[in-house]
């Protein structure tokens, strides 16, 4: 994240979220006034990811399910 210039105030995407890896990871550094989406095309790993990030406390993530053709950011 430091060699992507990764900071608050980003807005960011972590395309292919799966359970949010990443997703958890990219919020903290971005803190709690970042624009994070977390997609993917597989909606159960979305729904396993919802559950991380109420367990975790963590909000503000857009999650956004996508399909193989398009990631739907709109």
């Amino acid at each position: 994240m430091d060699r992507l210039g990764i900071r608050p105030g980003l807005r960011v995407a972590d395309l292919g979220a799966g359970e949010g890896y990443y997703t958890v990871r990219l919020a903290r550094r971005l803190g709690p006034l970042a624009i994070l989406y977390a997609e993917d095309v597989r909606p159960e790993y979305l729904k396993r990811l919802e559950a991380r990030l109420k367990r975790e406390r963590i909000q503000g993530i857009r999650l956004i399910l996508g399909n193989a053709n398009d990631p739907e950011f709109r």
